[in-house]
Formats: structure tokens, C-alpha cells, sequence
């Protein structure tokens, strides 16, 4: 079966493929071991430096399949009636069940760029989600680069939050730490619009995603497209980078095995019960279990009690980590917009008056909203 990567490993062997391995975490024990892997990264690197013609139609097959399941996202009366749930994952993160919102991806199926280079794609599942009707808009609010913000602040790692008071775009601040170079354009502010040219979409994707794996515990980082050598030296750049950081890990893991649970800000408590086998748990705890909690705080009780002020559509639909969706008439959208900034960065007595950016937008679906 092509959806069977067990199968998959001793054909693409018998093709003089290359084998490929991952660490893996046993669920039971937590003990770490060496597995061979056919996931989308080697399948790509067959498709592209070996040219494997099998490869490529696997990954557009697995595309389609998951395309498919967003075919029937809405009931018979054209909504969509989502299970929501804290439980349903460790670190107490609001998700949903059929369906399962957060792993709808914006595009599937890629299909070229366009004239500026950004990526264009055949099915794009996210514009499912739809107004009531014409004269409505869907607003999407997102906190700015939460969780790293919120271990910044946790951990008083001035090096981050000096640029944040500043305004920088914080990914652009570890991807010079990681590649050496300007992140952003001479003499322009240091912004994410600012991007420099020469700035890839995979490195961008690296400066995103191996941060917050380091800071949750991660000690493989070729998911994010390092090489080994390269994975094993991040972790020692990040320490020696953010030493207020790595000194609040070594905090928690202290406390995590003298209480046996942690207390975030809010005093949420995540009972801890093997600290030595569940350090990314605990680690994650402190970004995630706190990011739900300013959610919940600066957008989700304020917006359901307020939003009916801007029409009677004007309602919450959904939340997708840590971002809200809302369905709000075309003629009270700004106003509502000002509404829902103002919430949402509201100053958090919890971290000390801190402030949490919302990057907002709008558009007649939500996948419009980018």
C-alpha cells in the first residue's frame, strides 16, 4: 500500500534509494531510537536530488488523500459544528474534533508561483470557511509570535525582549543568530516586510521552527532541513545566545522535580509525573498552557461578551491555536477590528503589564485571510 510506509521502506531499498533515519521516542518508556523513515522530507529529497518518479507520485497522492478529507468539513446546513476541547491535548491547548480545525492547511497540492514568488496551489481547504452571507467579512486575529514572546518574557532574556520593545520581528533576530547575516533591509525597520531578499522560505521555516524546538526540549532539529553537524550545534548556539533562557529551563526541571508540577502565570498547574522522561511536556507547558491562557483572557471572553455591539451576525466561529476567527458585517469591520486589537492587547497583569501584538486581517473566506 502507498499509504504504508512499512511497505514503502524495502521498495524504495530495492531501488537503491538512499535510507534515511529518524529518532524516535518509544510513547512507554521515552527511550530514544533510530528508526528508518520514508516522511515527506526524504520523499522529497527522493523526488528531487534522485529524481524518483515513484517518490513525487506518493507525495501528490498523499496531497489528494488529505485534500479529501476536507470535502465534508460542513454538515447538511452549511456549518460547520466543531467539538471543542482543553482535554483532548497534554498541554491544555484549546483544540477541536470532528473536524479537526487546527490541521487545516491553508494550500495543498502545489501548482508554481506566482509573478512574486509566492507559492500558488490547487486546493486551498481553508477557503471552505465562508461568511453568513455577501455582506459579511471573516476577521482573523493572530497573537504576533506568541509562545516565543512569552517565554521571553518568563525568562527576562533581555537580548529578545530589548528588540521586542523596539519592534523587531523576532524571527528575523534568531534567523541572524542562526545564518549570520541581515535578516532585514539596510536602513529600513526591522520588520518582517523588510525581509531581504536573499532570505529563503526554508530558511525562514528553520528561524520559525527550531527555536521553539529547542526551547520545548528538542535535541534533533533536522525536521526543520539542518543537516546532523548542523543540529547538533544549534542547540549550543541557542544556549550561549539566550542564557536567561536556558537558565529558566534549568529552573522549571528544579522545580518540576522538588513539586512534582508546574504553575504557570495564571496559575494554571500541569502535574508532572516522571520529569526525567517528560522534560519537552513541562518545557511546552510554560509556552503553550500559557499562550491558552491569554487567549482565553484577551480574546475569548472578551470578544463572545462584546461582539454583538457590531451586528447581529457578529459572533466568535472558530480558534485555531492561538489565533480567533470571527464572522462580522462588512459595514461595522473596522470598528470591530479596533475592538478586537484592543482586547486583545491589553496589557496582562499576570507577566507584569506585558503586551501581546495581534496581527489582524480580512477577507471573504478565511483562507483570504493571510
Amino acid at each position: 500500500s502507498w499509504s504504508a510506509p512499512k511497505q514503502l521502506q524495502p521498495v524504495f531499498q530495492r531501488m537503491k534509494m538512499p535510507v534515511r533515519y529518524r529518532m524516535r521516542k518509544d510513547r512507554k518508556t521515552g527511550a530514544r531510537k533510530r528508526t528508518v523513515t520514508v516522511d515527506e522530507k526524504v520523499l522529497i529529497e527522493y523526488r528531487d536530488k534522485h529524481k524518483n518518479q515513484l517518490a513525487g507520485l506518493i507525495l501528490l497522492m498523499r496531497k489528494l488523500k488529505k485534500a479529501s478529507d476536507f470535502t465534508h468539513l460542513h454538515q447538511k446546513d452549511g456549518f460547520i459544528h466543531a467539538t471543542y476541547g482543553m482535554h483532548f491535548q497534554r498541554q491544555g491547548r484549546i483544540q477541536t474534533r470532528d473536524p479537526d480545525l487546527q490541521n487545516t492547511p491553508s494550500g495543498l497540492v502545489p501548482a508554481g508561483k506566482d509573478e512574486q514568488g509566492a507559492e500558488q496551489y490547487l486546493v486551498r481547504p481553508r477557503e471552505i470557511v465562508v461568511p453568513d452571507n455577501d455582506s459579511d467579512n471573516v476577521i482573523v486575529a493572530d497573537f504576533a509570535q506568541i509562545e516565543l514572546r512569552l517565554y521571553a518574557i518568563q525568562a527576562n532574556e533581555r537580548v529578545l525582549l530589548d528588540e521586542i520593545a523596539k519592534g523587531t520581528y523576532i524571527y528575523g533576530i534568531v534567523y541572524e543568530t542562526i545564518y549570520k547575516r541581515s535578516f532585514f533591509l539596510p536602513g529600513k525597520p526591522r520588520t518582517k516586510e523588510f525581509k531581504a531578499p536573499y532570505v529563503t522560505a526554508k530558511e525562514l521555516l528553520v528561524a520559525k521552527t527550531a527555536p521553539m524546538g529547542w526551547i520545548y526540549g528538542r535535541e534533533d532539529y533536522t525536521e526543520t532541513g539542518m543537516s546532523e553537524v548542523e543540529s547538533k550545534m544549534f542547540g549550543k548556539l541557542m544556549h550561549s545566545t539566550y542564557p536567561a533562557i536556558a537558565a529558566f529551563q534549568d529552573k522549571l526541571g528544579r522545580e518540576v522535580r522538588m513539586k512534582g508540577y508546574l504553575r504557570n502565570p495564571f496559575n494554571r498547574i500541569r502535574p508532572v509525573a516522571n520529569p526525567y522522561f517528560m522534560r519537552n511536556d513541562y518545557l511546552s507547558f510554560m509556552g503553550q498552557g500559557t499562550a491558552v491562557d491569554v487567549l482565553i483572557k484577551n480574546a475569548l471572553l472578551p470578544l463572545h461578551k462584546g461582539l454583538h455591539q457590531f451586528g447581529e451576525h457578529c459572533r466568535l466561529i472558530f480558534t485555531v491555536y492561538d489565533s480567533i476567527g470571527v464572522n462580522c458585517p462588512k459595514d461595522t469591520t473596522p470598528d470591530c477590528i479596533e475592538f478586537i486589537r484592543k482586547n486583545m492587547e491589553a496589557p496582562l497583569e499576570e507577566l507584569e503589564g506585558a503586551v501581546i501584538p495581534a496581527e489582524i486581517t480580512f477577507g471573504d473566506s478565511w483562507g483570504a485571510c493571510k
